[in-house]
């Protein structure tokens, strides 16, 4: 039997760095590997669950910004025909009053005829 010689002085700084990084070791292992198969599951739940919420409120912050677009697109392009139209009309009535041209009577006459039939 081989008897064990005490750690002389030169290996007894070696043996205590070697003991505190095995500390260390563990300590690491303890924080980021589960213990448990319970525990890993909890994680990834929380982890799914996270994932899901941050998800769905991109999904809703995209829409909302879509349908906003549209919704501004729409509302800008009915303002302009309206600001189109009521431009056409106080131009049409300027020259049949000011002017007396009765042939844009007519014109405005035929344009709600066919705007009638259309609806």
């Amino acid at each position: 039997m081989t008897q064990e010689k005490p750690p002389s002085d030169s290996e007894q700084p070696q043996q205590e760095i070697l003991q505190r990084q095995t500390q260390a070791m563990e300590r690491l292992a303890d924080q980021f590997a589960p213990t448990t198969v319970e525990e890993e599951e909890r994680r990834v739940a929380r982890l799914a669950r996270a994932f899901g919420r941050v998800g769905t409120r991109m999904a809703l912050l995209i829409g909302l910004f879509v349908g906003g677009f549209e919704a501004f697109q729409r509302l800008y392009e009915s303002w302009e025909m309206r600001s189109a139209a009521q431009d056409y009309a106080a131009v049409g009535s300027e020259i049949f009053y000011k002017e007396n041209n009765p042939q844009i009577k007519k014109i405005d006459f035929k344009n709600r005829r066919n705007t009638r039939k259309r609806q």
